[in-house]
């Protein structure tokens, strides 16, 4: 698996939140190459909650994911996202909707998922699992605090 050179990852949300309320995660991915590409955006945020793409911890415990898990087969068309250079996609999900933050602490968040299909501009998309060419997408790491 190459690494994601050609992209740049931001994860964010609120540094601290109250037990039981909602927390907005946001998501970003910009193309800092200078060619356009084509991204399959299964097990990231870009897709919403049907794969584990983050590591949740609460002081060195893990927090089990609780959101669906998509079986997959050859993608298609619409789960690929062309992005021009220097042009991103974001997406906010609610980290509450998947992970139990009830309890107060200091939870840390670590993005573990990656780009499971890179296309360079002009490449036939969609492509067969087969001949995906996967890369590690790194992402900052968050501290969040909740509170009671």
């Amino acid at each position: 698996m190459q690494k994601a050179d050609d992209f740049h990852c931001l994860l964010s949300a609120p540094r601290q939140v109250k037990s039981g309320a909602p927390l907005a995660l946001h998501f970003k991915l910009v193309n800092t190459s200078k060619q356009q590409r084509s991204v399959l955006i299964w097990h990231t945020p870009l897709e919403g909650w049907w794969s584990r793409f983050l590591r949740v911890t609460r002081e060195g415990e893990e927090i089990r994911y609780r959101g669906p898990m998509a079986k997959r087969v050859d993608p298609q068309r619409a789960e690929y996202r062309r992005l021009a250079p220097g042009k991103s996609a974001a997406a906010t999900l609610d980290l509450t909707a998947v992970y139990d933050l009830r309890q107060p602490g200091i939870y840390q968040v670590q993005y573990i998922g990656g780009l499971f299909d890179v296309a360079p501009s002009g490449a036939k998309i969609p492509r067969p699992l087969s001949q995906h060419k996967p890369a590690k997408l790194l992402c900052p790491d968050l501290e969040i605090e909740v509170t009671p």
